[in-house]
């Protein structure tokens, strides 16, 4: 959904709200210097700037920040490597999750917040596709002694999950790939 409505310039940024009528002050909460708009707030704004730098995605922004709508920029997202634009999708919605806080009235999340958040996400997901083959290989190849080796592969013997949902919770299902 956050995707959609920054394709379609359809986020509630303060710029937005006020071309609805809305009497506001439209100046940028997080740099308190310029407007926001979608442009400003996900590449121009000298603090998401930072934030994009320190996770060596500059290149990246500067492409998307050359688009000139919302639909634009998220097909040129698309035609990104495929871990870049996780990257970037998730350092576009934790820079959003930040932004709505402040305006909130609470703490501008420092750059490197906001990169841990989007890192810890990215690595999470790079876990949940880790072959457990391949994760025996490594610890065969890194020497970790053959006890330790079949206690990891105890922990991920026959394992079972369900999911909580409103109506209780799902049927078990087994996990057989990735790390937890």
């Amino acid at each position: 959904m956050f995707i959609w409505r920054l394709a379609h310039n359809s986020l509630p940024v303060k710029s937005n709200v006020a071309r609805r009528g809305v009497l506001l002050d439209t100046i940028c909460p997080m740099c308190k210097r310029l407007d926001e708009d979608c442009g400003h707030l996900f590449f121009k704004c000298k603090y998401v700037k930072k934030c994009w730098r320190l996770m060596n995605l500059e290149g990246a922004r500067v492409e998307l920040m050359k688009c000139q709508s919302g639909k634009e920029t998220i097909q040129k997202l698309w035609e990104l490597d495929k871990t870049i634009q996780l990257n970037v999708v998730v350092l576009l919605w934790r820079w959003w999750s930040a932004r709505n806080k402040v305006n909130d009235g609470g703490r501008m999340q420092s750059e490197a917040e906001i990169q841990s958040s989007v890192t810890f996400f990215s690595m999470e997901k790079a876990y949940d596709k880790i072959p457990r083959n391949v994760m025996w290989w490594a610890l065969d190849k890194h020497k970790v002694p053959t006890k330790y080796v079949g206690l990891i592969k105890d922990m991920y013997n026959n394992v079972v999950t369900s999911v909580q949902i409103s109506d209780g919770d799902t049927d078990d299902f087994s996990i057989r790939i990735g790390l937890y």
